[in-house]
Order: structure tokens, then C-alpha cells, then sequence
């Protein structure tokens, strides 16, 4: 009798402390998120370990969520506020580090979320975010990066991304100015995005037909 008397009380404690446990905030969550890919990453978890084992993946879907959430919330007087997980992501540089973890797409298939990351950022995220350094500079990286796998074809992720940003311009042509010295990539792609758009891919022999710049 008095083990189950026991009993009881430890589990009416464990739910207890689960319902008085405090919530952790937007902004908790998301630097949550971010410390679990750093680990991720950072661990040795062997030349077979991919997003899909470690959980990146979802925790990159949760990030951009979260941002999302803090995109449809702004106050329509302040357009240009920045909520505290894009704070977060633009004091620590994110992008820049996510950038650099794609290219060596370790785990692998982290170059494809990262990009996915990207496109969703610049797609939702209505706000001015070009303009920050920590922004336009690791998207100039990864434009520079979009057919320099040696491949024929650009994949659908990386039009994706291409037509997103370009769509971005498109609006706002001042922002063009962050990629004048990036690549020819963009401009041909304008010429050519809308003949191809739809084939999943675009040949790479007509996206970069003009010399990158240095």
C-alpha cells in the first residue's frame, strides 16, 4: 500500500512540474533550434550522417516558422522592426554560417535545406533584409554557388531560390545594387528564368553564358 501511495505521489509530482514548467518563448525556441544544428554539425557523426538522421531539417523548418510568425505579426506602423529571432539571426551572422555549412553539404543534403531555408526567408519575410550585410552578402555567396558543382543543369531548388531572389529585385531595383559585382547569373536568369520555368531545371549552358565577375 504504501509503494503505490508512493507511486502516486511521484507521478502527480511529474505532471505538476510539466504544467507549472515555463513555456520557452519564441525567441527561446529559436536559439533552441540553432544550438541543436550547431551540434549537429559540429559532432563527428561519421561521412554517412545526413539532415534527415540529425534532425536538422526540421529544426531549419522550425526557424523559419518561427520567423514567419514574427513576419505576420509586425506592426503595419513599422514595417522595418525586426522581431528577436531575426535579431538573433542577423547579430549572429546565421546565414553566413549556414552558407558555409552548405557548401560542404555536410551532413549530407544540407546544402539542398539550406537553400530551402533561404528561399522561404526571402520569399515570406516582407521586411528589408537585403540591405543588412549579414544578408546580402551570404546570398551573393550562394548565388556565385548555384551551378559551380560542375553539373549540366541547375536543380529545381536552386531556380527556386534564383527566382525568388530575382522576384525580390524585381520590386525593390535598388536592392540590385548589393549584386552588380556577383555574377551574370541573375541577369540571364531574368532573360531566360520564364522559357525554362516548368522543365524542373535550366540549362546551365544558358544561365551562364557571360564570364562571372571577379
Amino acid at each position: 500500500m504504501f509503494s503505490k501511495i508512493t507511486a502516486f505521489l511521484h507521478q502527480a509530482a511529474e505532471v505538476t512540474s510539466q504544467v507549472l514548467a515555463p513555456q520557452p518563448t519564441r525567441p527561446e525556441e529559436f536559439q533552441g533550434h540553432w544550438r541543436a544544428i550547431t551540434e549537429c554539425v559540429t559532432s563527428e557523426n561519421g561521412p554517412e550522417c545526413t539532415v534527415q538522421s540529425t534532425g536538422i531539417k526540421q529544426h531549419l523548418e522550425q526557424m523559419a516558422d518561427l520567423l514567419c510568425q514574427e513576419e505576420e505579426e509586425k506592426d503595419p506602423r513599422d514595417p522595418g522592426a525586426m522581431g528577436p529571432c531575426m535579431e538573433f539571426l542577423l547579430r549572429h551572422k546565421i546565414l553566413d554560417t549556414l552558407h558555409t555549412t552548405g557548401s560542404t553539404d555536410y551532413p549530407t543534403g544540407m546544402r539542398r535545406e539550406v537553400l530551402l531555408f533561404l528561399t522561404v526567408l526571402l520569399g515570406r519575410v516582407e521586411r528589408p533584409l537585403l540591405p543588412h550585410v549579414s544578408v546580402h552578402q551570404p546570398i551573393q555567396k550562394q548565388v556565385c554557388s548555384c551551378g559551380a558543382d560542375g553539373s549540366s543543369l541547375l536543380g529545381t531548388d536552386q531556380v527556386q531560390f534564383l527566382r525568388t531572389l530575382c522576384l525580390k529585385l524585381q520590386r525593390d531595383p535598388r536592392l540590385a545594387d548589393f549584386f552588380l559585382q556577383v555574377s551574370t547569373l541573375l541577369c540571364l536568369y531574368i532573360h531566360n528564368t520564364y522559357i525554362h520555368w516548368g522543365t524542373g531545371a535550366v540549362p546551365r549552358t544558358k544561365t551562364l553564358g557571360v564570364r562571372r565577375s571577379s
